[in-house]
């Protein structure tokens, strides 16, 4: 297949440094007009929040090309570190150029780059002689385009291959773990250079004598140098010397150092090589990429998930994946959310099976004949009493508050959000106030039920349409079920959810509160239908009245539709025939001597019946008035005998349906 770029070509940038932005804007706008989309331009910031997101989406909008990526340091701006994540994550090319956005580039660019595309040369440097514009000057070029009026004298020459511009064959550079993650910027180049001539062979290197120009922009190198070796040592001790006794090593003994020593010093690097969640657990790195890292917890609080604020902070990679679910499914249109409730035993699931879904908590019960597309877990008792099931159900994707993700065994659908819980936290000035996300990669607000985190993705994924199944709004608590608090201990069957193991015996359940969801799904329907979109209550039966009801099988472009709709068909079962000849056709004593023939007559014609029309009653509108049919008296009684005219003890049967039928009355 086809390389779709000749190369990466990756910038580092920072708010803080607005002329350092505004000449990266300048050098992006010249690399696009000049090679369209021959090149993939990964462009990263460094900072706490994505200052410079929008300024460099509009590139990405109108070039395919252009991608933008935010990368979380709270402290120095750590250029290297940049670098190295890019060429680990992002870049999609087999060839890629770090480019410090101060170099105005120049014809032989080009033809340097495809030199290091075709393997001819490990690593080259552009330019050989650099020539550093002032301040007037750089202006006056910006401004003309020109380099005509300005002196260009007395360029430096570099003898070395410089950080600052350099193309590397990638493969190359992830073996060598690339860049020294954390160094004062005077060294940077002499440890990449001794180490280069040691282990390239003197034809994989290449510097070539072109002369490049180089924008002004203040010199802020300063205050990295001061911050280099007196703060590893405050901060790291014994763990920094170990680092800088190789490295002295290495820089000592010059052209004689030992190939052990370089090994040694890679390997110190590896782990934590192009990091991308590098600063998120409080890791700050170390000298040559060595850092020190979080204590584990050895005991995990199941009641910190509930109350506390999160153990575990989102991670660069777990950003990553949900971006990728970004309005994604805005041109399918609609998903189904599916609740949990006793009335989703009344829905053909089967029709949802090329439909987007959601599905929660011990929906796995249903695994037989349905699974969604998405499986969600909120709830905290739910995770800790069925932790296995939950791995080892198998659906396409999993999400999961990143609370959870210390439990969990790692898995590729696995995803995790942060969850906002401040709805629960009687310290939150947001306690019992719904509030609703529309960005999922920041995080999800809890409403009282795991549907409320449900209807946050689905917005966030770009569906107009959402419905709703199996969401009774209706609970029971049993008298018999211990209380703790807002826990609920079950001794009995769950009359509650569609399965009667779902929060059966012994298993805890948090007291729903449908009063705090009611003020949850208010909020959800305020947004939604803000901004156009709809959510309807497709639930057969139940008591949410929040949303427009729908009918289930009116959604379907293709309803099974016959001649004999659900109630017919019930009516010409055996079990109803039979049944209402015994009770409606004997209030005569000839009635009664007639019956046995009469019976004989209709299970006879019956059987000669070809019922082609007979499919699964769930697929019909009138459903639930079938169900109704089938708890008449005479259903009951005809289904008794059918199904027992064997039995010795069928008398005894009829005589209990008769006495529960009078009782009813």
């Amino acid at each position: 297949m086809q390389r779709e770029y000749l190369a990466s070509i990756v910038f580092n940038v920072k708010a803080e440094n607005k002329v350092k932005i505004d000449n990266c804007l300048f050098i992006l706008n010249s690399l696009l007009k000049k090679y369209g989309k021959l090149f993939e331009i990964i462009i990263l910031e460094q900072d706490v929040i994505p200052f410079l997101k929008d300024e460099f989406q509009k590139y990405c909008k109108e070039n395919s090309n252009v991608k933008y990526y935010f990368l979380y340091n709270p402290y120095e701006f750590n250029l290297n570190w940049g670098k190295n994540v890019a060429a680990r994550h992002f870049s999609n090319a087999k060839t890629i150029v770090f480019y410090d956005f101060d170099f105005i580039v120049e014809d032989n660019f080009i033809e340097e780059v495809y030199l290091c595309d075709q393997k001819k040369y490990k690593v080259i440097s552009p330019c050989g002689y650099i020539h550093y514009l002032n301040k007037a000057d750089s202006d006056n070029f910006k401004k003309r385009l020109d380099l005509k009026n300005i002196p260009l004298e007395n360029p430096h020459p570099i003898k070395f291959i410089m950080d600052g511009l350099c193309i590397f064959n990638k493969k190359f550079f992830l073996e060598i773990n690339g860049f020294n993650q954390h160094m004062p910027f005077e060294i940077e180049n002499k440890i990449l250079n001794l180490m280069l001539k040691r282990i390239c062979k003197e034809n994989e290197i290449r510097i070539s004598n072109e002369t490049y120009t180089c924008l002004w922009s203040p010199n802020n190198d300063k205050q990295l140098n001061n911050f280099g070796f007196t703060f590893l040592k405050e901060k790291y001790g014994d763990s920094y010397f170990e680092c800088r006794k190789i490295f002295n090593n290495i820089c000592s003994s010059n052209d004689k150092f030992d190939i052990k020593q370089i090994e040694k010093y890679n390997l110190l690097k590896k782990h934590f090589f192009g990091d991308a969640d590098l600063y998120r657990f409080e890791k700050r790195n170390l000298w040559q990429g060595f850092c020190q890292t979080q204590s584990k917890i050895n005991e995990f609080h199941y009641k910190n998930l509930e109350y506390g604020e999160a153990l575990f902070q989102i991670t660069f990679n777990d950003i990553y994946k949900i971006n990728n679910f970004r309005n994604i499914f805005r041109r399918k249109k609609r998903c189904f959310i599916v609740g949990n409730g006793p009335s989703l035993n009344k829905h053909d699931l089967s029709l949802l099976k090329d439909e987007i879904t959601f599905g929660f908590n011990s929906i796995f019960y249903k695994k037989d004949e349905f699974r969604p597309n998405f499986y969600i877990v909120e709830d905290n008792l739910v995770m800790k009493e069925r932790l296995k099931e939950i791995e080892d159900y198998e659906v396409q994707y999993k999400f999961f508050p990143i609370n959870y993700k210390e439990l969990l065994k790692p898995s590729p659908n696995q995803i995790f959000f942060k969850m906002n819980l401040g709805f629960y936290q009687g310290t939150s000035r947001y306690f019992r106030i719904p509030r609703f996300s529309l960005d999922a990669t920041e995080e999800l607000f809890c409403g009282q039920s795991v549907t409320y985190i449900a209807l946050q993705l689905a917005y966030f994924m770009g569906f107009e349409e959402v419905y709703l199944i199996g969401m009774d709004f209706y609970y029971v608590i049993p008298e018999s079920h211990k209380r703790i608090g807002s826990t609920l201990i079950s001794n009995t069957d769950d009359p509650n959810h569609f399965h009667k193991d779902y929060f059966g015996k012994g298993k805890s359940w948090h007291d729903p509160k449908l009063h705090e969801v009611a003020k949850n799904y208010k909020m959800a329907k305020l947004i939604y239908e803000s901004s156009g979109r709809k959510i309807y209550n497709a639930t057969i039966g139940g008591k949410l009245e929040i949303f427009d009801r729908i009918d289930y099988y009116s959604i379907f472009e293709k309803p099974n539709v016959s001649n004999i709709g659900a109630v017919d068909q019930v009516k010409n079962h055996l079990s109803y025939k039979v049944g209402k000849t015994i009770v409606h056709d004997t209030k005569k004593i000839s009635d009664v001597v007639n019956i046995p023939f009469r019976l004989f007559s209709i299970i006879k014609n019956h059987k000669k019946e070809k019922n082609k029309n007979c499919k699964n009653l769930k697929k019909y509108s009138d459903y639930s008035e079938a169900l109704k049919v089938q708890q008449y008296f005479s259903y009951k009684l005809g289904k008794c005998i059918v199904s027992n005219y064997k039995n010795p003890f069928l008398l005894c049967k009829l005589i209990k349906i008769i006495i529960e039928h009078k009782k009813r009355k």
